[in-house]
């Protein structure tokens, strides 16, 4: 009687395999002389209580279920997934759009600090302050001494990718081109 309550629990569609099996199998002695074949297994995959690791058991009503934020865990011998491998990044993508709309084109460079990639003109300067800052472009504290204009031209800044395992989204307009350089010092030099 064992046996029957795995097949019971897994749902109909085994169940269905299995009538589909068994019919095959009644049905194979008349043909069996002509082709030979392979020999048939009709027993379930595993024996009682030697299943994996990962198999499902059945909910007894005296047990408490697992609550809902319990994570499965890989059966033995299976890789453990690395949840880590982001923590180390340091990717931004950088843009500069003229006026107050960040959907039209303007200029694009991806800054990579962490692993070092030359593609911004500033690259290391520009990862020294946002290290300083912790990957977030508005949080930047700089000191250029720049003296601006009170022109109005505007630009938008925006930066998006990712900093020690965090998304990183950061948009700004500024009234002009020497306010952003000034307030994000060389993070925006390109």
């Amino acid at each position: 009687m064992r046996r029957l309550t795995r097949p019971a629990i897994l749902g109909p569609a085994l169940l269905t395999g299995m009538t589909l099996t068994a019919a095959a199998l009644a049905a194979a002695p008349a043909n069996a002389a002509s082709a030979p074949s392979a020999p048939a297994v009709t027993s379930i995959p595993f024996p009682p209580g030697e299943e994996p690791a990962g198999w499902p058991r059945p909910h007894r009503w005296w047990e408490t279920p697992a609550p809902w934020w319990s994570a499965p865990r890989p059966a033995p011998g299976w890789p453990v997934p690395n949840h880590n491998t982001v923590r180390g990044t340091r990717q931004l993508v950088l843009t500069i759009t003229p006026g107050r709309d960040s959907r039209r084109p303007g200029r694009q460079v991806v800054l990579s600090c962490a692993p070092f990639s030359p593609g911004h003109p500033n690259a290391v300067a520009a990862c020294a302050e946002l290290s300083r800052s912790g990957g977030l472009p508005g949080a930047m504290r700089t000191h250029s001494g720049l003296v601006c204009t009170h022109e109005y031209n505007p630009v938008t800044a925006s930066a998006s990718g990712t900093w020690d395992g965090r998304y990183i989204r950061y948009q700004h307009t500024f009234s002009n081109m020497c306010r952003m350089h000034a307030a994000t010092g060389a993070v925006y030099r390109f």
